[in-house]
């Protein structure tokens, strides 16, 4: 059982306990203050009786002390934080407190940290945890976290995009999606990717787990590629966008108008992502672009038989089946979403 021990309560083992680890050079090396006397210790731990704005706790597992955390510049919207471990393992255990007293008790709703950028162990745990703004400066990494990130609601089915999106801008063929906490989804049109960008999507599309589900399931190399670029860019009936955020690419969506009310859709993701359902995350920007950017009646897709896991996820969002065809011996189903059944974004 977790316990967190204010530190205005701390006995006099506690406290020099704390200012013992607090200047243990693994631990000093790292702040900003490098060693603290007794005196200015408990002249600390006395002006926090009287200070509303700062948090500081040690953590308790059971009866095992396993480190410190702490909260400074709290406001009723904002916090920043810190935390060190005194035993091997235990960081992942202190920022799941961190957080959970931070949005939860505390009911901030942006969480910031700071981070020599030397101090790897530190920053490797911080990242893991997906802040939303990272800025770098010469010596310090600085990083701001949310409750839940727009791509964590975006991978639940039940995605509100009323209460998140605030709005989205059309800029160059890209399309700029805006939601709440300063964060954004680009869709980046394939005509203004760069380099990298491009070279990114085509590794992508080439990997075995992606291109089996495909109509075209041969290398494509950077000269086709190229070719395939250019003449999307003289095509208006095809779209092709790189989805993006945060400076991750999440994967490729792509539209084809059919008819005056119909538009067909194709997605894969980016097959090294650690980000957990990235398929329903696609298919939320898919719907929406076609019901709500493009104001079509009618969103198909045409779907491997043999790909069950997409072919389920497909339904889960209400697609129905309304054709199945063969294609070099295998069979594709053609499903389709009707505006007026969506549920998503109505």
């Amino acid at each position: 059982m977790i316990i967190l021990k204010d530190f205005i309560h701390l006995n006099q083992e506690e406290i020099k306990l704390v200012l013992k680890w607090r200047n243990d050079e693994n631990v000093a090396k790292f702040m900003k203050t490098k060693n603290i006397g007794l005196k200015e210790h408990l002249k600390f731990l006395s002006q926090l009786k009287l200070d509303n704005t700062k948090k500081y706790f040690l953590v308790y597992d059971d009866e095992n002390i396993i480190g410190v955390i702490d909260f400074i510049n709290i406001t009723n919207h904002s916090c920043e934080f810190g935390l060190y471990g005194i035993q091997k393992g235990v960081g992942e255990l202190l920022m799941q407190e961190v957080k959970n007293y931070a949005f939860n008790v505390l009911k901030v709703q942006t969480l910031n940290a700071c981070v020599f950028k030397e101090n790897t162990k530190a920053l490797k745990l911080y990242l893991k945890h997906s802040p939303v703004n990272i800025v770098k400066h010469k010596t310090m990494l600085y990083l701001k976290y949310i409750q839940k990130s727009i791509i964590e609601k975006l991978s639940s089915v039940n995605f509100n995009w009323h209460n998140e999106l605030i709005n989205y801008e059309i800029y160059s063929k890209n399309i700029i999606f805006n939601f709440m906490h300063n964060e954004n989804i680009i869709l980046k049109n394939f005509a203004n990717l760069n380099h990298k960008e491009k070279e990114k999507i085509r590794l992508y599309r080439n990997r075995p787990e992606v291109k089996k589900y495909l109509y075209q399931k041969h290398y494509i190399a950077k000269y086709e590629h190229k070719n395939f670029i250019k003449k999307l860019k003289k095509n208006t009936a095809k779209s092709y966008y790189c989805v993006i955020y945060n400076k991750h690419i999440l994967g490729s969506i792509n539209f084809e108008i059919i008819s005056d009310d119909t538009i067909e859709f194709g997605f894969y993701a980016n097959p090294f992502s650690k980000i957990s359902g990235l398929g329903r995350i696609l298919e939320h920007i898919s719907i929406y672009y076609a019901f709500k950017i493009k104001n079509y009646s009618f969103l198909q897709l045409q779907v491997f038989d043999n790909n069950i896991f997409v072919t389920n996820l497909h339904k889960i969002f209400n697609f129905n089946i309304i054709k199945q065809f063969e294609f070099q011996n295998e069979t594709i189903l053609k499903m389709q979403l009707k505006k007026s059944d969506c549920k998503t974004i109505f």
